[in-house]
């Protein structure tokens, strides 16, 4: 896939992301409104039914209070109730009277108080009361006077706990079961009760609703209530669905960014592949062809066998095919590392002598570039339990990679010391230097630090790969320090007690 389509594909995919999150966000937006507007509703039901209650409340308190006043004014003139009726039946009578309306219906009640109370006047009882419903009148008056009454207080009409139980009771029947916060107030200003944490300040929405709005002169009482918890209620309902939208959305925003970065890695991994197998195929060429050179030498009957040093040729073959063998020895064990299949053969390694051996290996190559050596072998222990082919191999390829890339009178410096209870390798250039970007992919298995217009530096980026790996692997770290056009330090750090 080229690198337009996977940028097309990447934009369609950020679309449809934001689309979806757009649509969540709306959908959630439009969830919590509706949720909004069912719980005002049923609040301002509630409040209605409160009012109600309220002024109904009053009416029969009001009525019950009259008929136990002319009770109580009949009671010398009426012997025949007092010597019959006892006082806390009358006031179950009136009161199941008066909460079925004032209906004559309902004297049929007493026909049940009868059969209980065989001492009552019952006739009598039937006579008093029908008299006193249809003494319309009486009542009528009685009412009138109740509803253009204007000294009345607030207080007298109802008492603050019969308001409290009357607001948790209708609450609880509309399912609205939340705290709140409530004031009887006066034409808005003037609060007659109210809640120990009511607060006219508070940011939550304050519902109102008249009280007595059928008295005649209307004095301007208010019943306001707010929940303090009502959003935090809201998205608690509704937040299976939130929740779940949000993760949904949170988890398929992941898997975009996931996948857009493995195409673009996969990209860049298939070019490094691509730059390897060009590098390859010329690393490998070049000693085939000198070695099918050779052969043909040695093959040429035109040449006499005095004229063909065979010394030499074999000399060429053989150290063409150690070459050969060398790039196929580095391939071998990066495909033995991606399985993960290291064996190492521990030895007590003096790492002073294998450094030594390693430097007057590459004394023709250094001398070739011009390039200086120096040595500052100062540990006091430097021996190690190490692989020593595998150890051998990191520091070629560090002073492989130190001569490669300083292409102006290379200097190079290889220290050691001790220092908390390990031992440090720093081998240090005045080469190209390694630019920040660049730093941290320099590990990466095929990855070759850009050359600029140079284009002579010959590997297939496998060598650090391979020096991270066989460092990690005698539990050691590596570190690497570099700047541009100044040269690059690599310090090795192993543990003495390994």
């Amino acid at each position: 896939m080229s690198k337009k389509y996977i940028w097309w594909f990447s934009l369609l995919l950020a679309i449809a992301l934001i689309g979806l999150i757009f649509i969540q966000s709306y959908w959630i937006k439009n969830a919590i409104y509706i949720k909004e507007q069912q719980f005002i509703q049923n609040v301002n039901k509630a409040m209605q039914h409160i009012s109600d209650e309220i002024e109904e409340q009053e009416t029969i308190i009001f009525i019950a209070d009259q008929l136990r006043e002319k009770e109580i004014n009949d009671k010398s003139s009426e012997t025949t109730i007092e010597s019959n009726i006892d006082a806390t039946l009358l006031d179950s009578l009136v009161e199941t009277v008066i909460k079925q309306k004032f209906l004559i219906d309902t004297l049929e009640e007493l026909d049940t108080f009868n059969k209980k109370n065989e001492n009552i006047n019952i006739n009598y009882l039937r006579n008093r009361l029908t008299k006193e419903i249809q003494n319309k009148t009486f009542m009528i008056e009685s009412i009138i006077e109740k509803f253009i009454r204007k000294d009345v207080d607030f207080e007298d009409r109802i008492s603050e706990n019969e308001l409290q139980k009357i607001i948790k009771n209708q609450f609880k029947l509309s399912g609205i079961e939340l705290d709140y916060e409530y004031s009887i107030s006066k034409k808005k200003s003037i609060n007659i009760y109210k809640s120990n944490n009511y607060s006219e300040a508070t940011k939550n929405t304050i519902y109102s609703i008249q009280l007595f709005p059928n008295d005649i002169i209307n004095l301007g009482y208010f019943l306001n209530i707010y929940f303090p918890k009502v959003k935090k209620h809201i998205h608690h309902s509704l937040g299976l669905m939130i929740y779940t939208s949000i993760s949904l959305t949170i988890i398929i925003l992941a898997f975009f960014i996931l996948t857009t970065y493995i195409i673009i890695k996969q990209k860049k991994i298939s070019k490094i592949k691509n730059d390897f197998i060009n590098n390859m195929t010329h690393e490998l060429k070049t000693p085939i062809s000198t070695i099918s050179l050779a052969s043909q030498m040695l093959k040429d009957k035109n040449i006499s066998p005095d004229k063909k040093n065979y010394e030499n040729i074999s000399s060429i073959i053989e150290n063409e095919t150690k070459r050969l063998g060398f790039h196929v020895e580095k391939v071998l064990q990066m495909a033995i590392f991606e399985k993960g299949k290291i064996n190492l053969k521990y030895s007590t390694i003096n790492i002073h002598e294998l450094i030594e051996n390693e430097v007057q290996s590459y004394t023709i190559q250094a001398k070739s570039k011009n390039a200086v050596i120096i040595k500052q072998l100062n540990a006091k222990e430097y021996e190690l339990q190490a692989d020593e082919l595998h150890f051998r191999n990191v520091i070629s390829n560090l002073i492989d990679n130190a001569l490669k890339y300083s292409f102006i009178d290379p200097e190079l410096i290889i220290s050691t010391y001790n220092k908390n209870n390990e031992l440090i390798i720093s081998i240090k250039d005045n080469g190209i230097g390694i630019s920040k970007e660049n730093k941290n992919k320099i590990f990466d298995q095929f990855y070759r630090v850009p050359t600029g217009n140079v284009h002579d530096v010959k590997g297939f980026g496998l060598g650090l790969t391979y020096v991270k790996k066989m460092v990690e692997a005698h539990n050691g770290r590596i570190f690497v320090w570099s700047e541009i056009n100044k040269g690059s330090t690599f310090e090795l750090h192993f543990p003495l007690n390994y």
